[in-house]
């Protein structure tokens, strides 16, 4: 039976340095398992050469060809198999193809060791996507066309691309697997292998004694293409061959991807082999010229070249596998109709006829088959030399990479000990920089706040206000919601802070000192609300005075209270937490937030948290001290919270999640 091929490696079996640990996928040529190299400590992928036909495995996990007659085929696809395994392995870095560490041989087959893709299959994704779209097109194109022009500049081809066999990773990057090579070697050497081609993706060469190339990757590739722009799996070729009712992408897809694209797509899908594309770097640069010729057209100038290439590449097919291949429409030959009427000799001799053609054509066949017999013997004594003068060049290439691995641990631990130090050197650069740059840029708004106030000090005292003037703009800043705190004519520190409020609600520079337009604005402003003040003042004054109210019995004399120091309109008050007056409060009402809504902060004690919720998840939190100025800085949190509260209103600065400088502002009820 050949399932009995199929019985894997068990978990915790060891393969030299590698340890199986399950099994990832089975096919007709061979198992994949899960594996860790022990010596490294990574996860490996280990595929098994165990073509299910030609092999079985022994109890003692020994693998042996199923009779004495399958023997050369058997070894002939193990060599192949290490031989791709070695080309592979030379391919370093290349985009879109699994990468080969190890190779090795052991219980009677072959292994190769390859790197662990994890992700899904592209066939995966099909199903539940249908289709990708323009982006993904272009990252698949590209990334599988350069590793396939690496691959076929090597000498090789893949010979079996669908979707099937294309990995994606978790960032949408594809990966190449599972290359044809042995299934190649063995292709013709029996009637069971001659057919074995994944129908919809395999090109009519595969099915025939036709010389293959880089074309028949292309056609596999544009058909895996065209699946994934019109959702379905293309014609089988053979169906084409008959009756082409393939829809060309650049009609199916039309208006949803690029045209050159699309075009590229029908061009790979061509039936003849000579009228594809003949490499990767031809079919890249294909550009749609002109406009595209109507199906019919199309078929009717391919029909007779077809028919001409198939009658001299000798189409082969397997009845043990797939049955004979018919062709009715090109190759069959005209029935002959009888005619009422028609002479009997006339009739006998149409029949001798039809068997002279008949027995020529029998004899024409028989000398093809004996024709391919005699090729097929000749080739299999070529391949028996070639084999033998690959085994010793694969032997002695074998004693030398064992020699080679015995250092690849200890150079791979050298380099992961560089990676790390070069790593950290570049963090502690950055760091550096970055804690710099802040340095430089605190500096540099220090020194223009600085010049600003300097220069906004010097203007005020050209202004030569006299203390009437002065009590004049202190009510002009109470009356526009500024609190002075009195009207004493003498600018203290609260005055200089309700300047500054003033200023940053006119979005000028928040220097604390007036500018001849800024007084003359705030006079302006409040002149008419000014004036009603003073109306109301000098009707107070004229009232006439109460009359003294009736003598209460007196009570208790109370003990002196000790005097009180004077105030002033910008000294201290009682229960003040410092000389610029009481800052607690809710600042809930956020009007500017750069990086999102602040919810606000409650001040307590001149002091307040303020929490910030990351992109991430992540909550940073911070305790913010306020100075008696009101301003307030904290370097020592991740959040470097800065600001000033200036009258009612709360201005902030941070930094939220990846160093990105954020603003706030808000103001208390």
């Amino acid at each position: 039976m050949a399932l009995d091929a199929l019985s894997p490696l068990p978990p915790e079996f060891r393969l030299g340095k590698y340890m199986i640990s399950d099994v990832v996928g089975q096919g007709g040529f061979g198992i994949t398992y899960r594996a860790r190299d022990i010596h490294l400590g990574r996860t490996v992928a280990i595929k098994e050469y165990l073509p299910v036909y030609f092999a079985a495995r022994r109890s003692d996990h020994f693998v042996l060809p199923r009779s004495t007659r399958m023997g050369d085929d058997f070894v002939v696809g193990r060599s192949r198999f290490l031989e791709e395994a070695r080309t592979l392995a030379s391919l370093e870095d290349v985009p879109g193809v699994v990468r080969v560490y190890d190779f090795l041989s052991a219980n009677g087959t072959a292994y190769m060791v390859m790197s662990f893709v994890r992700g899904e299959t592209l066939e995966q994704y099909l199903a539940r996507e249908k289709t990708l779209d323009q982006g993904e097109m272009r990252r698949l194109i590209d990334t599988l066309a350069e590793g396939l022009r690496r691959v076929h500049r090597a000498g090789f081809l893949h010979r079996d691309i669908k979707p099937a066999n294309i990995l994606m990773d978790a960032s949408g990057r594809p990966t190449l697997i599972d290359f044809g090579a042995a299934r190649e070697a063995l292709r013709g050497r029996t009637q069971r292998m001659t057919t074995i081609y994944t129908p919809g993706y395999a090109p009519l060469e595969q099915m025939t004694t036709a010389p293959q190339g880089p074309w028949t990757d292309i056609y596999a590739l544009a058909a895996t293409l065209h699946h994934c722009v019109t959702g379905v799996c293309p014609p089988d070729v053979l169906e084409r061959l008959v009756k082409d009712a393939l829809v060309p992408a650049s009609k199916a897809a039309r208006g949803r991807y690029d045209k050159a694209l699309l075009a590229a797509i029908d061009a790979g899908l061509k039936i003849n082999p000579e009228e594809r594309p003949q490499s990767i770097d031809q079919w890249q640069g294909l550009r749609p010229r002109g406009p595209a010729a109507k199906p019919a057209d199309a078929r009717k100038t391919r029909r007779p070249q077809l028919l001409a290439w198939l009658a001299g590449g000798a189409l082969v097919a397997s009845s043990a596998v797939a049955g004979a291949i018919f062709l009715p429409p090109l190759l069959a030959p005209t029935a002959v109709t009888p005619v009422a009427g028609i002479d009997a000799n006339e009739k006998a001799r149409a029949d001798a006829a039809e068997r002279q053609r008949r027995e020529a054509a029998e004899k024409s066949r028989a000398e093809a088959e004996a024709k391919a017999r005699r090729d097929a013997d000749e080739k299999a004594r070529a391949d028996a030399a070639e084999r033998q003068r690959r085994e010793a060049a694969e032997k002695s290439r074998a004693d030398a990479a064992e020699r080679e691995r015995g250092d690849v641990a200890e150079r791979a631990r050298r380099e992961a000990a560089e990676r790390a130090r070069q790593e950290a050197d570049e963090k502690a650069r950055a760091e550096a920089d970055a804690r710099a740059k802040r340095e430089a840029d605190d500096k540099a708004r220090q020194e223009a706040a600085d010049r600003a106030r300097q220069s906004a000090e010097a203007a005020e005292r050209a202004l030569q206000l006299t203390e009437a003037q002065r009590r004049r703009v202190q009510a002009a800043l109470t009356i526009k919601g500024f609190d002075t705190g009195g009207t004493d004519g003498s600018f203290g520190a609260r005055t200089r802070q309700m300047i500054g409020a003033y200023q940053l609600g006119r979005n000028e520079p928040q220097t604390g000192y007036l500018t001849a337009a800024q007084h003359a604005q705030l006079i302006r402003e409040t002149e008419e609300a000014y004036q009603r003040q003073e109306e109301e003042r000098r009707r107070e004054a004229a009232k006439p005075p109460e009359p003294p109210r009736a003598a209460e019995p007196s009570k208790p004399a109370e003990p002196p209270k000790p005097a009180e120091p004077p105030k002033t309109a910008d000294a201290p008050r009682k229960g003040d937490l410092n000389p610029m007056g009481p800052f607690d409060g809710r600042y809930n009402k956020s009007t500017f937030a750069s990086c999102g809504n602040m919810g606000g902060v409650t001040v307590t004690n001149s002091s307040f948290n303020f929490r910030w919720r990351q992109t991430m998840g992540r909550s940073l939190e911070c305790l913010v001290k306020i100075q008696a100025d009101g301003s307030f800085r904290n370097d020592s949190c991740e959040l470097k919270v800065s600001g000033q509260i200036t009258g009612n209103k709360l201005t902030m600065r941070f930094l939220a999640g990846g160093g990105y400088n954020c603003t706030a502002t808000a103001s208390r009820d």
